[in-house]
């Protein structure tokens, strides 16, 4: 394919591919010391960069000394929480539709597995519901926020990240319960998260037809992202 000489350009690239079932894609573009691709400092979840040749990220001694082993051949070190630029003229995608907070998953696993809401300054609480035909008894909730289960978080001290929570993360949310009646209360207000996961008990347990998350804040990042959320009688 001819790449036109210029500066901060897209270059149109054809992928004709089409899997019968969800997994994870690896585009591998060669070097070419006549071309430049750009970077991205806005991460994105389910979107990871790896260059080849750089310095492993782990020991070769835990690939049974293999080269080939693709943890050892690539690496990431100089790419975390950036990805190279590129668009795609259909977005339409499936990889994280409300429903993957009801699939079992708590880690990415052939695709993210989680909820993410369109940019938060486009609205501003971005809500995810369970529902229910028949009226349900609930008295404790749990819920699974991102964390970038991918993020290098060792208790050895040698190095810092950037921030001190990970911003995915959600930091202030309420819980908020339809009655048979079909308002809306609310059961559970919080601000200043720092955890993956929240659970929350009712003092008594309530009749509910639906329980909405609502995320009013993050630590950083421009979207809402849930990865699990689950209600007890």
């Amino acid at each position: 394919m001819a790449v036109a000489k210029g500066e901060g350009q897209w270059v149109p690239v054809r992928l004709d591919w089409t899997p019968e079932e969800p997994q994870n894609a690896f585009v591998i573009i060669r070097s070419n010391p006549s071309v430049r691709l750009y970077l991205s400092h806005t991460p994105l979840t389910g979107l990871l960069a790896f260059e080849r040749g750089a310095a492993a990220g782990v020991s070769k001694d835990l690939e049974d000394h293999d080269d080939s082993q693709p943890v050892v051949e690539w690496s990431m070190k100089r790419l975390a929480r950036k990805t190279f630029c590129f668009r795609s003229t259909d977005f339409s995608t499936d990889a994280y539709r409300p429903e993957h907070i009801l699939d079992g998953y708590k880690r990415p696993y052939g695709g993210p597995h989680l909820w993410l809401s369109d940019p938060m300054v486009r609205d501003a609480e971005p809500w995810v519901e369970l529902a229910w035909e028949n009226e349900q008894t609930v008295r404790e909730i749990h819920l699974i926020f991102n964390d970038d289960v991918n993020e290098d978080l060792i208790n050895l001290h040698h190095h810092r990240t950037p921030f001190e929570v990970i911003p995915e993360l959600v930091k202030s949310y309420r819980l908020e319960a339809q009655d048979p009646a079909g308002n809306w209360i609310t059961l559970v207000s919080e601000t200043d998260n720092r955890r993956r996961k929240r659970v929350h008990r009712l003092e008594t347990a309530v009749p509910v037809k639906a329980i909405r998350l609502i995320v009013e804040e993050t630590n950083g990042s421009r979207h809402a992202e849930v990865i699990e959320i689950r209600a007890y009688a």
